[in-house]
């Protein structure tokens, strides 16, 4: 519900970007603005994920192929649009629809949804949370051509999952999109501090547990 809502907030000021990137995807090479793709969801769904298309349009005649930085199907602005992650913005209607949070494993294609699984036996674990369009994975720069590295860091996101974890990670990915390399003594000085408050608020909510349990003076005087 709250990725759905923040979604939904997100989308009215993103709004005139749209016809800016549609206009420059149309300038700039021949097809659609939007590239649709089956992507595999949690517990193993399949549905349409959205983005501003990159790629020549003929990119995948010859089938499924993982793109890389100097990918010479990419086209000039695409390598802007991915650079920025401006082409993961109609993905909030993906958000929106329930299919996906702003946190979580990314998505694969079915294809190499089913060729990794085959290759590491823990792959569809990633499946028991909604996928993301950012992640723990993608902050340390592991990508589907990491299939292993990119399963461990996924798999750790999920066992440690909380709000204070997707809240480091939007953050971090923000930094990546800015160009902003903050220095590790400041990455950590953060970490500990997020640290600190998710210790406070777990002795917070311990402290009003044992207050509702705890015997009032009238029961301990009967």
């Amino acid at each position: 519900m709250v990725n759905r809502l923040l979604a939904l907030l997100l989308i009215l000021p993103l709004s005139p970007l749209f016809p800016l990137i549609a206009l420059l995807i149309k300038m700039t090479s021949k097809g659609p603005v939007f590239y649709l793709q089956e992507r595999t969801g949690k517990d193993g769904k399949v549905f349409t994920l959205y983005k501003f298309r990159t790629m020549r349009q003929d990119a995948e005649m010859n089938g499924p192929v993982l793109a890389k930085d100097d990918d010479p199907r990419i086209t000039s602005i695409g390598k802007i649009l991915r650079e920025t992650y401006l082409d993961e913005i109609p993905q909030l209607f993906n958000i929106i629809k329930g299919e996906m949070n702003f946190v979580g494993p990314r998505p694969e294609r079915p294809f190499f949804n089913e060729k990794f699984s085959k290759e590491f036996f823990d792959w569809p674990k990633r499946l028991l949370v909604k996928p993301g369009i950012t992640g723990w994975a993608q902050i340390h720069n592991f990508s589907s051509h990491q299939p292993r590295e990119k399963l461990q860091y996924d798999l750790d996101y999920i066992k440690n999952k909380n709000w204070l974890l997707d809240l480091k990670i939007v953050a971090r990915t923000f930094l990546l999109i800015f160009g902003i390399k903050p220095q590790p003594s400041l990455i950590q000085k953060a970490e500990q501090h997020l640290q600190r408050i998710q210790q406070e608020l777990t002795n917070l909510t311990k402290n009003e547990n044992q207050s509702d349990f705890a015997p009032s003076e009238e029961e301990e005087e009967e």
